[in-house]
């Protein structure tokens, strides 16, 4: 297991989160999506999601008592 860290906390990481979801509703990054209910689970590309998150700085640490 691993930790997504951020060094200013969550808020940098939620308006990210924030950021990517209203970017791939409206099209910015690859087709808009059809009307309706999204989660962000089905909406973002979880490779990229870990890209942005850290160009803002945020970074994946070892959970306790895994090797």
């Amino acid at each position: 297991s691993r930790y997504l860290v951020h060094p200013a906390g969550q808020r940098p990481m939620t308006a990210t989160g924030i950021a990517l979801g209203v970017e791939r509703l409206l099209g910015l990054r690859g087709e808009a999506v059809a009307p309706g209910i999204h989660t962000p689970e089905t909406l973002l590309d979880p490779a990229y999601a870990v890209e942005r998150m850290a160009e803002t700085g945020a970074y994946f640490i070892g959970a306790p008592g895994d090797s």
